[in-house]
């Protein structure tokens, strides 16, 4: 496990979030009076752009395209600017990310490393390996649980 998908492993602990993931509670959760996140969803005119995420390590804000129809796509997008603020933002590492649907898919261009460091950490968010490798060592996990979202 990398530490990208432990920190995301560790906001699922440390934050008792429930499954299915809601980005609004995520980030309500995160919130505290040292740091604050908004987050929302609207229709961009640029098609071309799924998320920003916006922010200094006092506070950030989130804007999740509303026009992205696929609400598996939606909720991934979501989970990737979360991991933006907190892996990139609330470090100072960069103060604003607009991600396209080319910087979602990403995965091997070294120059986008902040964007594969957000996928992965939206991937750990929304399938975290301790609770998929339960499923799996219980022999319950089928196609059809993950395509129905009743894996947990």
């Amino acid at each position: 496990m990398t530490n990208v998908e432990h920190e995301a492993e560790e906001l699922i602990a440390s934050f008792g979030v429930a499954f299915p993931i809601d980005p609004q509670v995520i980030c309500n959760r995160i919130t505290s009076d040292s740091f604050k996140i908004e987050y929302r969803e609207e229709p961009f005119q640029a098609k071309h752009i799924c998320g920003i995420s916006i922010g200094d390590q006092q506070a950030a804000q989130i804007v999740v395209n509303s026009n992205i129809l696929n609400p598996k796509r939606r909720l991934f997008t979501s989970a990737h600017e979360i991991g933006h603020v907190i892996l990139h933002i609330q470090r100072g590492k960069k103060s604003n990310f607009q991600c396209t649907d080319a910087d979602i898919r990403e995965t091997e261009n070294q120059e986008k490393s902040l964007e594969i460091e957000a996928n992965k950490f939206a991937s750990a968010l929304l399938m975290p390996k301790k609770l998929i490798q339960e499923k799996v060592n219980k022999n319950d996990l089928t196609w059809n649980l993950i395509l129905d979202n009743q894996v947990f």
